[in-house]
């Protein structure tokens, strides 16, 4: 999942080699936000590794993050879901 995220949202270079910008800023500053370096640049995976597990089981405006498979080898990988919403019944 962070590999995919770190693609979705890093600077690609331009046809003339100027930067692009992200395709998703605001995950994006999300990630760098609840996991980035002092220097605000890089997404520490441990730190967003640890915060997932933390959050997994919240639901947030009908979606939520499910753990798929455990690894301590190669890392947790999570998806994102659509719940119902169990107050609109």
């Amino acid at each position: 999942m962070l590999r995919r995220v770190s693609l979705m949202t890093s600077r690609a270079i331009g046809q003339y080699g100027e930067p692009e910008p992200p395709q998703q800023p605001e995950l994006r500053e999300l990630l760098l936000q609840q996991a980035g370096t002092p220097r605000g640049d890089i997404i520490n995976t441990k730190i967003i590794g640890n915060w997932l597990t933390s959050v997994c089981v919240r639901i947030h405006n009908g979606m939520r993050i499910e753990l798929v498979k455990g690894s301590r080898a190669h890392g947790n990988k999570y998806t994102l879901i659509t719940v119902a919403d169990p107050q609109k019944g």
